[in-house]
């Protein structure tokens, strides 16, 4: 009767527990991309929200980007953004997402209401005012980007910057 493991099935099981945390690191190594992908999907689902809400009032609707607080308010809804993400941009990336010519300058480019708050506004119509929202996380790694633009329907866009270029993200 054996009363001890033998340095084989130690070993055994040291590299199995290796290889599934190596794997689980690489899973959840990526927690700011995904942050980012969530913040960039409630923006455009409360966007949604106000543009059915407008039509079907027949009255303007507003959401508020304050990039000092780091949130977006509708009516009485205050959004906070995650601690490791903010409203910002990658000083090497360039924009618009859809033609990237010139360096980032600006946290958004929607109507500005002042230098760090900014209006996306939603007629009776269903059009929305355009312009691109930026986000990134704290270390600057991870670029993100809420865009609408100018045509005859409004519809928005989310990309993120990944190796030195912009990719559109599905919806």
């Amino acid at each position: 009767m054996r009363k001890a493991f033998t340095l084989l099935e130690m070993l055994l099981v040291l590299v199995i527990v290796t290889i599934l945390c190596a794997i689980t690191i690489h899973s959840f190594g990526d927690d700011d991309r995904t942050l980012m992908l969530q913040e960039l999907e409630k923006i455009e689902v409360v966007v949604h929200y106000l543009q059915q809400r407008a039509m079907a009032t027949q009255q303007a609707q507003s959401l508020v980007i304050t990039t000092t607080a780091q949130t977006y308010r509708y009516g009485s809804v205050r959004q906070v953004l995650p601690p490791r993400i903010c409203f910002g941009y990658v000083a090497t990336a360039h924009g618009p997402p859809g033609n990237p010519t010139a360096p980032l300058t600006h946290v958004a480019t929607f109507p500005a209401v002042n230098p760090t708050t900014f209006l996306i506004k939603i007629f009776p119509n269903g059009k929305m005012s355009s312009g691109t929202l930026y986000m990134r996380n704290y270390g600057g790694t991870r670029l993100g980007a809420l865009t609408c633009t100018v045509s005859q329907v409004s519809y928005l866009r989310k990309y993120m910057y990944d190796s030195g270029q912009w990719v559109l993200l599905a919806s």
